[in-house]
């Protein structure tokens, strides 16, 4: 990894806050037919700004039926810094041989 790798950064904590408090969160995925974590990890989630990948497709689906992506802030990746200037042509020292 260098200074010029960078990921993208979800805004998965106004996600969240779109789909209700963590215990709606809860009661939501119960619904569903799954065995709710524990709200204290719900709470984690928001605190990381992190959805684990087993709960992400419904939560995006729930958010989703609800039109949370259509009129709120809620935004996919936000771009890294970028660098206008082109990187170096290294050659390795071989290369000349």
């Amino acid at each position: 990894m260098n200074d010029r790798t960078t990921f993208p950064a979800w805004e998965y904590d106004k996600f969240l806050f779109s789909l209700g408090s963590d215990r709606e969160i809860q009661q939501l995925l119960a619904d569903r037919g799954f065995a709710p974590p524990p709200l204290k990890t719900i709470a984690g989630w928001r605190q990381r700004n992190s959805i684990p990948v087993r709960w992400l497709p419904l939560l995006i689906d729930e958010g989703l039926r609800r039109g949370v992506f259509l009129n709120s802030g809620v935004r996919g990746p936000t771009p890294g810094r970028r660098t206008t200037a082109p990187r170096p042509k290294i050659k390795p020292e071989w290369a000349d041989l």
